[in-house]
C-alpha cells in the first residue's frame, strides 16, 4: 500500500508539472499571437501617444506579488494628460496591451492569481496565505473573481486566489478566460 501511494502521488505531481508546462506554452502562444495580430494597433497607439504627448510612450510600474517578487509591468502611458487618444486607449483597454510582453518574458500568465498585494490585512493569518506564497503560479492578467460574499475586497481577492491555487486545472483557466471575455469590462 505504501509503494502504490508513493507512485500515485509521484504520478499526480508529474501530471501537475506537465499541465503547468502546457499552461506556460499556451501563455506564450496566446500572448505572441495577440501581439502579432494586434501589432498594427500597437504601433498606431504608440505613434498616437507620441504625437499627443511629450515624453515616453510606455509607463513602467512595479507590482508586488505573493511570492515577494516585484514584477515590472509595461503599459501605454495614458495617465497624466488626458487627451482624446489617452481616453480612447484607456476605455478600450488597449493601454494594457503591452502587458502581454510580461507574459512572454514569463513574469505573468494569461490566467493566474492576482498580483498586486501591497498590504495584507493584519487579520489574515500567515498560515492562510502561505499556499499563495509557495505557489508555482505566475500572477495573471486575468484572475478568478468570486461573488461579493466578503465585504472587504482584499479578503475577497485572497479567497479567490486561494480557490484558484487549490483547484487549478487547464479547464479552470479556460473557464476564467471565457467568463472574463463575457464580462462587461473585459479588454485584455
Amino acid at each position: 500500500m505504501g509503494v502504490s501511494f508513493k507512485i500515485s502521488t509521484m504520478a499526480a505531481a508529474q501530471r501537475k508539472w506537465f499541465q503547468l508546462g502546457i499552461k506556460r506554452a499556451l501563455d506564450v502562444v496566446v500572448s505572441a499571437s495577440i501581439l502579432v495580430a494586434l501589432s498594427p494597433l500597437f504601433l498606431l497607439s504608440a505613434l498616437a501617444i507620441k504625437l499627443e504627448t511629450n515624453g515616453p510612450i510606455f509607463l513602467v510600474t512595479s507590482e508586488n506579488c505573493y511570492s515577494h517578487r516585484s514584477i515590472r509591468i509595461l503599459r501605454f502611458r495614458t495617465g497624466e494628460r488626458r487627451g482624446i487618444v489617452s481616453r480612447m486607449l484607456t476605455r478600450s483597454g488597449v493601454d494594457q496591451l503591452p502587458m502581454l510582453i510580461a507574459v512572454l518574458r514569463g513574469d505573468l500568465s494569461i490566467v493566474g492569481p492576482h498580483c498586486q498585494i501591497d498590504v495584507l490585512p493584519s487579520l489574515v493569518p500567515d498560515v492562510l496565505v502561505n499556499p499563495l506564497y509557495d505557489s508555482a503560479f505566475r500572477p495573471g492578467l486575468v484572475s478568478l473573481e468570486l461573488s461579493d460574499e466578503l465585504a472587504d475586497p482584499i479578503l475577497r481577492q485572497i479567497d479567490a486566489d486561494l480557490y484558484y491555487v487549490s483547484h487549478w486545472s487547464l479547464w479552470l483557466d479556460l473557464k476564467v478566460m471565457f467568463l472574463h471575455l463575457l464580462s462587461k469590462d473585459a479588454y485584455v
